[in-house]
């Protein structure tokens, strides 16, 4: 099962967490899959209201989260369906105040992802085996060259090198192409630096 993006649409929220997310946790875990892969912007993170009560207190918001998941999984007992999650734009602030929330975030959620990815990457970007098929996860906001909206190419083209598994899949925040046309869906997009995105997307 692969799904994402469950932040409150109040900006002023108590949570942090969408109201929807815990009933969605419950009916996929009644579809009882072998394991969830959540693709990012798990909370309202950074983006919050100075209203908001948990605005800047990110281990609030990320225990919502899982008590939201228990369903799916129990991250108190470690328990339940595997989830494997990456983070999204929300979960990475745009400057240097996103050191509080990477932290909490890989002290909380990720805290048993898996740590074979580079260096200064562990939880972060990663891969696992399941049933002979091979995950990849590419966080997309560690910067390279300067830049973020990429991915450690030299990592996934190791990854991908490595293996001759006939079914690989590869998973992170940001699309490789934007499919609305507007400016803001574009930033969010791998696409905006053309160059990385081509060698991404030529890898496979």
């Amino acid at each position: 099962m692969v799904f994402g993006d469950s932040p409150d649409p109040d900006r002023n929220t108590t949570t942090g967490v969408s109201p929807e997310f815990s009933p969605v946790a419950s009916a996929v875990a009644e579809e009882n899959p072998d394991l969830v892969v959540y693709v990012g912007d798990l909370i309202n993170g950074w983006m919050l209201s100075n209203e908001s009560p948990v605005q800047g207190n990110y281990q609030a918001q990320f225990g919502n989260w899982m008590r939201a998941a228990s369903p799916i999984h129990n991250y108190t007992t470690s328990t339940g369906i595997p989830i494997y999650i990456i983070r999204g734009n929300l979960e990475a602030a745009p400057d240097n105040a996103g050191a509080p929330l990477t932290d909490t975030y890989l002290t909380t959620v990720a805290s048993n992802m898996p740590v074979n990815g580079p260096p200064g990457e562990e939880k972060l970007t990663y891969s696992f085996t399941h049933n002979g098929a091979k995950f990849i996860a590419t966080d997309d906001y560690i910067a390279y060259n300067g830049i973020k909206e990429t991915v450690n190419q030299s990592w996934v083209n190791q990854q991908l090198t490595q293996d001759t598994r006939p079914f690989m899949f590869v998973f992170g925040h940001s699309p490789e192409y934007h499919v609305e046309h507007d400016l803001a869906n574009y930033l969010f997009n791998l696409e905006v630096y053309p160059k990385e995105a081509g060698m991404f997307w030529e890898a496979w």
